[in-house]
């Protein structure tokens, strides 16, 4: 059987299945074989790992994924994708499990114990997939926050996403504050908008977010609560966004300690400055 990611191959499976790309689930569908396999061969997966694809679409990276023998969970949230995935790929392949379900609606932990027998808690997961740019965000934090395993993340991103996630485009919010604390970001190659059916407005990038806990004795959910109120509202001081959930005289007393300016705003403030923060008002 022929690989998916390739123009015949993807007109094949869309006209058999009357099927097309939903721009609302910000779906392209790559038809470059040759970047598949990049992606499989970067994510360096060991005889150890179980591998999470999220919305797997018509099968690309999940017939490549599935090659390797390991254990393949795709979650596809399009309901209409699900006979083409069953029937193109995970027929072929028994260590391949497709499931139909909102990623974000998911227990993790439970889908993989109900999937796999031999899962355990400890399991090392390493999660693989192209995510459309409306909820690449939401994604991530869904992530970041699971009681699960997961060792790192090969993703395909909009371009703009991999610049900000790695610093080269300056912008500094709660999202690129809690995905500092809690992982590592590189840009591993490019991808040219040429290699999707249809072609999206942007380029892509591939990009390798390594999971680690910085703060292991902070609780993680404080933390990153706390972010999100120190971002709520982006013209207001760091002390006026904060005020309704922690004592005022409590957040001027560790700004003065760590010489900030009481009318800083939050973009101002390094990851590090946050932190520091946190800890004297909780």
């Amino acid at each position: 059987m022929k690989a998916i990611a390739t123009v015949e191959r993807t007109n094949l499976i869309l006209n058999k299945y009357n099927l097309h790309a939903r721009k609302k689930l910000g779906q392209n569908f790559i038809i470059n074989n040759n970047i598949i396999e990049n992606i499989v061969t970067e994510a360096k997966l060991n005889d150890d790992n179980f591998v999470l694809e999220i919305g797997p679409g018509i099968g690309a990276l999940t017939w490549e994924l599935a090659k390797t023998k390991l254990p393949i969970l795709s979650v596809e949230i399009d309901n209409d994708l699900i006979p083409a995935l069953r029937e193109e790929v995970s027929q072929y392949f028994d260590n391949s499990k497709i499931i139909n379900a909102d990623i974000l609606k998911t227990n993790l932990l439970e889908l993989f114990k109900n999937n796999f027998d031999n899962f355990k808690n400890d399991n090392k997961i390493v999660v693989i997939a192209n995510l459309p740019y409306y909820i690449t965000k939401a994604i991530l934090l869904f992530l970041i926050n699971q009681n699960i395993k997961i060792t790192k993340m090969i993703l395909m991103v909009q371009k703009e996403v991999a610049n900000k996630l790695t610093g080269d485009i300056k912008k500094n919010n709660a999202f690129i504050n809690i995905m500092n604390l809690y992982s590592e970001t590189k840009i591993l190659f490019d991808v040219n908008k040429d290699n999707f059916q249809p072609i999206p407005q942007v380029d892509s990038a591939i990009i390798e977010i390594k999971l680690v806990d910085k703060f292991v004795n902070l609780d993680k959910k404080q933390i990153i609560s706390f972010i999100k109120k120190a971002f709520l509202q982006k013209r207001k001081t760091l002390i006026n966004n904060l005020k309704n959930y922690y004592e005022v005289e409590k957040i001027k007393t560790v700004l003065e300690k760590n010489n900030i300016s009481l009318n800083i705003r939050s973009e101002k403030l390094t990851t590090n400055q946050l932190i520091d923060i946190f800890k004297g008002v909780d």
